[in-house]
C-alpha cells in the first residue's frame, strides 16, 4: 500500500486528513506491515474547526432568537458563516442577515475568531487520503492548501474489473436476488464482513431489512436512529412538559431522575447517556422550562444513537465508503436520480449568493456526486450493480450517467459498425436529452447541444395537465411562509392536493362575500365566551357583532345587517339549551376554544399540525370533545380511513399528543345555527328545538360511562339517538365505538397526516379528486374549477363501507 510506504519513509510526523473508513483501512495496513510511526488523523469536523472556527453549544439557540427562525433553518444558516466576512456589507438581504448573525455571535463570544493559527499543522507532513465528495470538506481542504503544503494520495485502482449489471422488474425482486447472491457467497466461504451494500435509497430500507431477516443474513443498516424515537426519551418529554418546576434545570433533573429506573439494558443506557449529554449544555443558558421547546425537539431529533451492530454482518454503506480491496460490493438502485443523486438549489442561499461568497453551489455538489459513481466503478474490482424498473406503482428509468459505463467496465456488449448502423431519430433525441440533463445539473456542455438541440428542444418542452412536483426551492419558500397546517386544511389536501396548494399555500382566494365567514365567527364567539352568563342580551350580541365585522364593515349593506340580527333569537335559544346540557352532565368544562398542536418533522423540516376545538369536557382522564357547526354536520366515520369528513378525529389526535393518558368517552358535533326546523305532530316547538341542538357523534361502548355523560338519556337526552334496551344494553342504532377500534382509527389518521406532510415536503400536489360510491366528494363546491384541468382518469375511487360494522371489521383485520 503506497500510503504506508510514504508514512514509513517520512522524517516528520504525519497528519492524514481522511474519512473514518479510510482511517481504519490505513491503520489495518500499518498493523499488517508492522509499521510504527507517529500518525495523527483528522476528519471533516476536526479540520473545519481548525481551519475556520468552532461554535459553542449555545450558538444555535442564540441564532434562533436572533433570526426568529426555527432550529432546522437556523442550523442551516450557521453552515454558511465560515464564508461570510462579518466586516463586509453584502448586497442581498439574506447575505446581509448572515453577516449580522456572524457579527452578533462573535460579539456574544459564541463563534471563536482566528482559530486557525496553524496549530496542529506545524512541523507535520499533511496528507489528504482518498476521494472527497463533500463540497464543504473539499472547500476546507482548499483553504488549508493556501497556507500549508498538502499532499494528495488516492488508493491504487485494481488492474482488472469484474462488474456485473442486472435489471429487475421490481424492487422486491432486486433485493431478494441480492440476498440470494450474498447467501451463495457465504456458502463459498466469503465472510459477511467482506460484503457491502451501497447506494440504498430510503424507500429500499424496510424491504431490505425484512428480506435479509427472512434469509437470516445479519444486516448493519447505515446511520443512527434519532433518540427522540426511543420510548424512554418520549417518556422523558412527557414528564418534562408536565413538570411543576418552572426553571429548566430543576425540570430537567426531575425528569431525568424519573426515567432513570427505566434504564435497563445496554441500549436504554446508551440512549439515556446521549439524552444527558445532549441536554446538559442547555442548563447554562436556558432559564425557563418552556423557553424554547422547538430547540429541545430539534436537538433530540438530530442526536442519534447507532443500534447494536453485528461483528460479522453485511454493512450498508455509502458507495464511496469502501476502500479498494477484497470486499464485494452490491450497488443497488442504479436509477435516474439515485445514481448519482443530485440536488436542486434549495438552500437558504441561491446559487448567485453562494457564488458571491465562494460557497459550493448545487452544480458543484452534483459534479462531486457524479464523480463518486465514476470512482466507485474505477476503484473497485467486484461490484454487482442492479436496477429495478418499478416499485409500488412508481416507474423508474436507468441512470443516464451510469448507462455510459455499461459498455466499458460493467458489461461487454457487441457494437455494430457505425457504417451499418441505421439512422435513429429517437437515438439522437435521447443523446441530446442526456446532454441537456448534464448541462442543467452539472454545468457540462456536449457536442449535441449546439447541433441537435435546436431540432429537439420543442419535444423537451411539451405540455401536460399533470401537476408535476414543485421544486425543493419552491417548497422551502412555501414552508417558510406557511409552517403550519390546520385540521380544516388537511381535509382539503385529502379531497384534492391541488386545491389545497392553491387555497392554503398560494392563498388564491376567489372573490366572495365575507358574510358566512363572519356569521360563523360571530356564533362561535357568542357561545364560546358568553356561556358563563345566565342569559344573552341584544346589547351583548350587538357589541359582539360590531367587534366581529369591525375591519370589514364597509362590505355590508342594510340588508346584510338585517339578516345578521335575525340570528339573535337563534343564538339566545342555543345559549339557553347548551347551558342546560352542560348542567346535566357529570362531566366538567375543562376549556372552551382550546388550541391544540403537534409538530411533525419530515427530512429535517418541521411542520405544525394545529386545530382549535370548541369545547372539551373531562372527568378524570376521560374526555369529550365537541365541535360547533354553523352549517351542516360533517362527521362521517366511514370516510375517515381516507382522511375525509373527520375533523373531530384529527382533534382527538391532537388532544392525545398533549394528553397521552386520555381516554375518549365521546366526540360530537353540535349544530348551533338552525336550518328550517320541520314541525312535528304532538311535539312542542321547544322540544323540537332541544332535539335539534343535541350532540351528534359517537359515545364509547361503556354503558356506565354513557350514563355519566348523559344522566337524562331516557327523558331529555343530551346525545342524539342514545337509547338503552329494557335489559340495560345499548340499542343497536346507538352510535358507539370501542376503545380498541378508536385507537386503531387514530393510528390510521396519524399515518395519513404523516404521509400527507411527506408528500407536501416532496412537492407533490397532484390533481387527484376523489369519489366514494360514484359520488364526487372533492369537486362539487370547489372554487378553482376554472384553473383545474382534471380528466376522468384523475379521479380516485375510494373504498365504500356499507355501515359502521363493516368499517370496524376492516380496521380490526388491518385493512
Amino acid at each position: 500500500m503506497r500510503i504506508v510506504d510514504t508514512i514509513k519513509q517520512s522524517k516528520q510526523d504525519v497528519l492524514i486528513i481522511t474519512t473514518p473508513t479510510y482511517k481504519r483501512h490505513i491503520l489495518q495496513a500499518m498493523h499488517d506491515q508492522g509499521v510504527i510511526h507517529p500518525v495523527a488523523f483528522m476528519h471533516k469536523r476536526d479540520l473545519f474547526e481548525k481551519v475556520f472556527f468552532k461554535l459553542k453549544p449555545r450558538a444555535l439557540h442564540e441564532a434562533c432568537l436572533y433570526t426568529k427562525k426555527r432550529p432546522a433553518i437556523a442550523e442551516r444558516m450557521l453552515g454558511f458563516l465560515h464564508k461570510i466576512d462579518s466586516k463586509e456589507p453584502y448586497e442581498t438581504k439574506r447575505l446581509e442577515t448572515l453577516r449580522r448573525l456572524k457579527e452578533h455571535l462573535e460579539a456574544q463570544g459564541l463563534l471563536s475568531t482566528d482559530v486557525f493559527g496553524g496549530h496542529g499543522f506545524k512541523n507535520k507532513r499533511i496528507i489528504v487520503y482518498g476521494p472527497i465528495y463533500d463540497a464543504v470538506f473539499s472547500d476546507t481542504i482548499q483553504t488549508l492548501e493556501g497556507t500549508h503544503p498538502v499532499e494528495r494520495f488516492m488508493p491504487e485502482p485494481p488492474t482488472t474489473h469484474d462488474h456485473i449489471f442486472t435489471e429487475y422488474e421490481t424492487v422486491d425482486e432486486e433485493i431478494e436476488a441480492t440476498a440470494k447472491r450474498i447467501r451463495d457467497l457465504r456458502k463459498q466461504g466469503v465472510p459477511y464482513e467482506r460484503i457491502k451494500i451501497a447506494n440504498v435509497p430510503s424507500d429500499y430500507e424496510v424491504t431490505l431489512k425484512n428480506v435479509f431477516t427472512r434469509y437470516a443474513i445479519p444486516l448493519n443498516p447505515s446511520g443512527g436512529v434519532p433518540i427522540i424515537h426511543y420510548g424512554i426519551v418520549k417518556r422523558f418529554l412527557e414528564i418534562f412538559d408536565a413538570s411543576s418546576h418552572q426553571t429548566f434545570e430543576k425540570a430537567l433533573k426531575e425528569s431525568l431522575q424519573s426515567i432513570k429506573p427505566q434504564v435497563q439494558g445496554s441500549t436504554s443506557a446508551r440512549v439515556f447517556q446521549k439524552l444527558l449529554s445532549a441536554l446538559n449544555p442547555l442548563v447554562r443558558y436556558m432559564n425557563h422550562r418552556d423557553e424554547h421547546p422547538e430547540l429541545i425537539d430539534h436537538i433530540l431529533s438530530t442526536t442519534t444513537i447507532t443500534p447494536p451492530r453485528y461483528a460479522n454482518g453485511v454493512d450498508v454503506v455509502s458507495i464511496d465508503a469502501v476502500p479498494p480491496g477484497e470486499d464485494t460490493l452490491f450497488a443497488l438502485a442504479m436509477r435516474e436520480g439515485n445514481a448519482p443523486q443530485f440536488k436542486d438549489e434549495d438552500d437558504y442561499l441561491d446559487a448567485r449568493e453562494k457564488n458571491r461568497i465562494a460557497y459550493p453551489d448545487a452544480t458543484a455538489e452534483n459534479r462531486l456526486g457524479k464523480q463518486r459513481i465514476d470512482d466507485a466503478i474505477r476503484m473497485h474490482e467486484r461490484i454487482h450493480f442492479s436496477y429495478a424498473k418499478t416499485s409500488v406503482g412508481e416507474e423508474y428509468s436507468l441512470s443516464n450517467h451510469f448507462s455510459t459505463h455499461l459498455s466499458k467496465t460493467v458489461r461487454k456488449t457487441e457494437t455494430a459498425s457505425l457504417i451499418d448502423q441505421p439512422y435513429s431519430r429517437l437515438s439522437d433525441m435521447l443523446k441530446t436529452k442526456y446532454q441537456k440533463d448534464a448541462h442543467d445539473i452539472y454545468g457540462e456542455t456536449g457536442e449535441y447541444l449546439n447541433t441537435l438541440y435546436p431540432m429537439f428542444k420543442e419535444a423537451f418542452n411539451t405540455y401536460s395537465n399533470v401537476v408535476s412536483r414543485l421544486s425543493s426551492a419552491t417548497i422551502s419558500r412555501l414552508f417558510e411562509k406557511k409552517p403550519s397546517v390546520s385540521v380544516t386544511q388537511i381535509e382539503d389536501y385529502f379531497k384534492c392536493a391541488f386545491t389545497f396548494l392553491l387555497k392554503h399555500f398560494l392563498k388564491i382566494q376567489p372573490e366572495d362575500s365575507p358574510f358566512h365567514r363572519h356569521l360563523g365567527t360571530f356564533f362561535h364567539d357568542a357561545l364560546e365566551h358568553h356561556l358563563d352568563a345566565e342569559t344573552l342580551t341584544d346589547e351583548t350580541l350587538e357589541a359582539l357583532l360590531e367587534k366581529t365585522i369591525k375591519e370589514e364593515k364597509g362590505h355590508y349593506t342594510a340588508k346584510d345587517f338585517f339578516f345578521f340580527r335575525e340570528t339573535f333569537e337563534d343564538l339566545k335559544r342555543a345559549h339557553r339549551i347548551i347551558r342546560a346540557q352542560e348542567n346535566k352532565t357529570s362531566y366538567t368544562i375543562e376549556t372552551r376554544e382550546k388550541e391544540l398542536s403537534r409538530t411533525f418533522t419530515v427530512n429535517g423540516r418541521e411542520l405544525l399540525f394545529k386545530g382549535k376545538i370548541d369545547k372539551i369536557l373531562t372527568r378524570g382522564d376521560n374526555a369529550i370533545l365537541i365541535d360547533y357547526k354553523t352549517g351542516k354536520a360533517t362527521l362521517n366515520l366511514r370516510h375517515a380511513p381516507h382522511g375525509l369528513s373527520s375533523q373531530l378525529l384529527y382533534y382527538l389526535l391532537l388532544y392525545r399528543a398533549n394528553h397521552p393518558n386520555a381516554r375518549f368517552s365521546g366526540f360530537f358535533e353540535q349544530t348551533i345555527l338552525p336550518a328550517s326546523i320541520k314541525r312535528e305532530k304532538n311535539k312542542r316547538y321547544e322540544d323540537v328545538l332541544e332535539e335539534y341542538f343535541r350532540l351528534r357523534g359517537y359515545v364509547i361502548n361503556d354503558p356506565d360511562e354513557i350514563v355519566r355523560i348523559d344522566p337524562d338519556y331516557d327523558s331529555s337526552p343530551i346525545v342524539s339517538g342514545l337509547k338503552f334496551n329494557k335489559d340495560g344494553s345499548l340499542a343497536k342504532n346507538t352510535k358507539t365505538i370501542d376503545d380498541e377500534i378508536l385507537e386503531i382509527l387514530l393510528e390510521r389518521m396519524e399515518g395519513l397526516v404523516s404521509d400527507a406532510f411527506k408528500a407536501m415536503n416532496e412537492g407533490k400536489f397532484p390533481i387527484n379528486p376523489k369519489r366514494i360510491k360514484g359520488k364526487d366528494v372533492s369537486c362539487e363546491y370547489c372554487p378553482f374549477e376554472d384553473v383545474c384541468y382534471k380528466t376522468r382518469q384523475d379521479y380516485e375511487d375510494l373504498r365504500h363501507f356499507k355501515n359502521d360494522d363493516a368499517l370496524f371489521l376492516a380496521l380490526r383485520e388491518g385493512e
